[in-house]
């Protein structure tokens, strides 16, 4: 029974397959992550302000759009964390800026408003109508390729058993031994952080709607934050777009009195596929608008 004991395995070869077992798992996640994705072609027509801000940074970024298209007419005012409508609705205001401005008549908070059921309702028709058109991942692709990271934390815990199974005992500590344990734990201790990466990397975008909202970014560069445009004159829809394409900086820079009064936090839009750490608005994941709701998760 010697030749079972835990202790005695872990040869160069197991270790070999093992290190080798971790890499294709990664490869073979960021392969079917880059297939799950697809190409992709937005259909027509290209879709509005509101839609453009959830594409680029999901619902909370369609929330601060519409907040930046009221705030510019003068049509909703804050104080204290705390926004209340100003003045009617303005004229080519979106669905989600009109859910807003109905909310606020009651006064509430901008970290409230995605699970108002008005706005929850326009944020979910806006994930709709993107999906409809090809330019959001459908939520059964995205559940799909969080699947794909699985191989990698099962190889993550495998090496650390089998890690601690290895460990050197008094009888039996070969310098050899000692080696391949620590090996053996470098290498679940990167299957753990490659899949932790990968999974993190939450692309809800295909490359279709990566291409669409670089396109709008370079076709409206006179919007961008370090323009110093002012929002107010040009129109709920150029408010919106600003804040849309380029982050609540955009609002921060051209009226940072409101920003702070309504509590809007500072971020801006990057480049990436998705509304996490792959890029994109920082702060959202598509299905956590608040505790309140869905979202434009369904």
């Amino acid at each position: 029974m010697a030749g079972l004991d835990p202790r005695n395995l872990g040869g160069v070869r197991e270790l070999v397959a093992y290190a080798a077992a971790v890499l294709v798992a990664w490869l073979t996640a960021l392969l079917l992550r880059a297939l799950l994705r697809g190409s992709g072609r937005v259909a027509e027509p290209e879709p509005g302000p509101e839609d453009v801000a959830y594409l680029t940074g999901g619902p909370w970024q369609a929330v601060y759009a519409a907040v930046a298209a009221l705030s510019s007419t003068g049509s909703l005012l804050a104080a204290g964390g705390r926004m209340h409508a100003g003045g009617p609705l303005p004229r080519g205001a979106g669905e989600v800026a009109a859910a807003v401005h109905a909310a606020a008549r009651t006064g509430t908070q901008v970290n409230l408003l995605p699970a108002h059921p008005a706005v929850r309702a326009a944020l979910d028709r806006a994930g709709d109508r993107l999906r409809g058109q090809g330019a959001l991942l459908s939520p059964g692709r995205r559940r799909a390729m969080g699947l794909t990271t699985v191989p990698l934390f099962v190889l993550a815990v495998f090496g650390a058993v089998r890690f601690g199974l290895n460990l050197p005992s008094d009888d039996s500590a070969a310098a050899a031994a000692s080696v391949r344990s620590l090996l053996t734990l470098v290498c679940a201790m990167l299957a753990l952080v490659t899949g932790i990466v990968v999974a993190v990397r939450a692309q809800i975008r295909n490359r279709g709607g990566d291409r669409l909202v670089r396109d709008l970014r370079r076709r409206y560069t006179a919007l961008e934050p370090r323009r110093n445009l002012s929002l107010a004159g040009n129109g709920p829809a150029a408010a919106t777009l600003a804040v849309g394409l380029f982050g609540t900086a955009a609002l921060w820079t051209a009226d940072p009195a409101f920003a702070r009064a309504a509590d809007v936090p500072q971020q801006r839009a990057t480049s990436g596929g998705g509304y996490g750490g792959d890029g994109g608005y920082q702060s959202d994941s598509d299905s956590s608008c608040s505790t309140g709701g869905s979202c434009g998760s369904s």
